[in-house]
């Protein structure tokens, strides 16, 4: 069995609060410094950062219609397309 790498990923400034699997080998992470970044599991880059929540994101859900939806401090709850930031509901 071939042995895994130990990734680090960097780039929040402040505590991350929540993971959230995303399809296609990505990840979302919410921190308390009001954002959500998206990730490369494969070689543990930021893909995009999603900007809108003027709050600590508390959680992350990924909808079985492919959206991804943040709710934070700020008593907002936020439906993203991930795969180009852009916020589509509030």
């Amino acid at each position: 069995m071939p042995k895994k790498s130990l990734k680090i990923f960097e780039g929040h400034s402040s505590h991350v609060l929540f993971l959230c699997i995303l399809p296609n080998d990505i990840f979302a992470s919410g921190s308390q410094g009001e954002i959500i970044k998206i990730w490369s599991i494969e070689n543990g880059k930021c893909l995009r950062t999603l900007i809108g929540h003027r709050g600590e994101v508390l959680d992350l859900k990924l909808f079985s219609n492919g959206q991804l939806s943040s709710c934070s401090f700020d008593k907002t709850n936020k439906f993203w397309d991930f795969t180009t930031g852009q916020c589509e509901r509030l």
